[in-house]
């Protein structure tokens, strides 16, 4: 099937392209658009914004906090093997990289028990507050346009399946496709 694939149409990594590169892809015959670390780069960074809203919310001092930044850094830090090998540069960069690189080497961390913990907190957290508009806005402005139309609700779940569906919104369009929206049912 790989043989197949490759020599017919051909398959290509296409994280962080526009919608007209996509499509241009997809003209030339690419049928196998993947999409790797971008959504889960997307998933970081609805998760990350959750996490600054929960602070803003509870105070940095609150002590039902999630930490789910810091807790992610020190176990990337204690099990280095999934970065390591591809963040190069002082510790400065490397805790850069770590955080923010779009390779994303992240994703290989969020299924660890402490990890997963940290993210029931923040949904917990944040599933017990309103998180008021203003906030929303300022952390996740496509979502907060979202709430207010009414098509999502402003709670940890929704906000997160919408920010990752803006990723693959953009594939759908590149195929020539309407964008499917996550509705909770």
């Amino acid at each position: 099937m790989k043989y197949f694939i490759s020599r017919r149409c051909g398959d290509k990594h296409t994280d962080y392209q526009t919608k007209d590169m996509l499509r241009k892809l997809v003209e030339g015959h690419f049928c196998i658009l993947k999409v790797g670390p971008w959504l889960t780069y997307a998933y970081r960074e609805a998760l990350l914004s959750l996490e600054a809203m929960e602070v803003e919310l509870l105070g940095a001092d609150d002590p039902n906090l999630s930490r789910l930044s810091e807790i992610l850094e020190k176990t990337m830090i204690n099990e280095p093997k999934y970065w390591e090998p591809y963040y190069h540069g002082d510790d400065k960069q490397k805790a850069f990289k770590r955080k923010y690189s779009f390779s994303d080497r992240v994703r290989y961390y969020w299924p660890v028990k402490d990890i997963e913990e940290a993210k029931k907190r923040l949904f917990n957290n944040l599933s017990e507050i309103e998180i008021p508009l203003s906030l929303l806005s300022q952390y996740m402005p496509a979502q907060f346009y979202q709430v207010c139309k009414g098509s999502i609700k402003a709670n940890p779940t929704d906000l997160v399946y919408s920010h990752i569906n803006t990723v693959t919104g953009i594939y759908s369009r590149a195929c020539g496709l309407s964008e499917v929206n996550y509705t909770r049912r």
